[in-house]
């Protein structure tokens, strides 16, 4: 049976040992770059500050809105939001089922950041 001897100690700091110089020393990150803890008082103010800023859209019936443009509709001059459409059904969630001003049924739910109030 073989004995099994650990290694010699050397007499060189541990970052000028010889057999150290595979490993790499980092120091550790500053404090900025670490993650931010969630109750931090700037936290709380960006979020209250996020929170005054939105002004969530709610739409009722016979509400008249305008529907953004689908993107490859868009040119150079081309209007971002199509004509006005009427409000027919508040469908929850923030769904609106739409139609045009001539009664013309539109297929598809839209939702409130495709939508925004027409001003006559």
């Amino acid at each position: 049976m073989k004995k099994i001897t650990p290694p010699p100690s050397h007499p060189l700091p541990h970052a000028q040992n010889p057999l150290n110089k595979h490993k790499k020393h980092f120091l550790p990150p500053p404090p900025s770059l670490l993650p931010m803890e969630t109750n931090t008082p700037l936290k709380r103010r960006v979020e209250l500050k996020h929170k005054t800023n939105m002004k969530p859209r709610q739409f009722k019936v016979v509400d008249l809105v305008m529907q953004k443009a689908y993107p490859y509709e868009i040119e150079n001059l081309s209007p971002k939001w199509t004509d006005p459409f009427l409000v027919v059904e508040a469908l929850g969630n923030n769904a609106y089922k739409l139609e045009t001003l001539e009664g013309g049924a539109i297929s598809r739910m839209w939702n409130t950041k495709n939508l925004k109030f027409y001003f006559s």
